[in-house]
C-alpha cells in the first residue's frame, strides 16, 4: 500500500528548527514520507539547510493511512 500525500504544502511553510541551541525559521529544501512497513502511521521528514552551511533533517508532520 502506498501513501499519497501532498508534500507541496509542507514545502511552502516555514518551520522553527532548533539545532545546537540556536533557533531558525526555515523552509525545507525537500520533504518525504517515512512510513515503516505494516504501520498505520508515518511521518513527514524535511531537509533544511542552516545559515552556517549544515544540513539537518527534522520531522515536520504526521500521516495517517486510511
Amino acid at each position: 500500500m502506498t501513501v499519497q500525500v501532498n508534500l507541496s504544502k509542507y514545502l511552502e511553510q516555514e518551520y522553527e528548527i532548533e539545532h545546537e541551541g540556536q533557533r531558525y525559521r526555515l523552509k525545507p529544501l525537500k520533504a518525504w514520507v517515512l512510513k515503516p512497513r505494516n504501520a498505520n502511521r508515518g511521518i513527514v521528514i524535511g531537509l533544511f539547510k542552516l545559515p552556517n552551511g549544515k544540513t539537518v533533517r527534522k520531522a515536520i508532520g504526521k500521516v495517517q493511512v486510511q
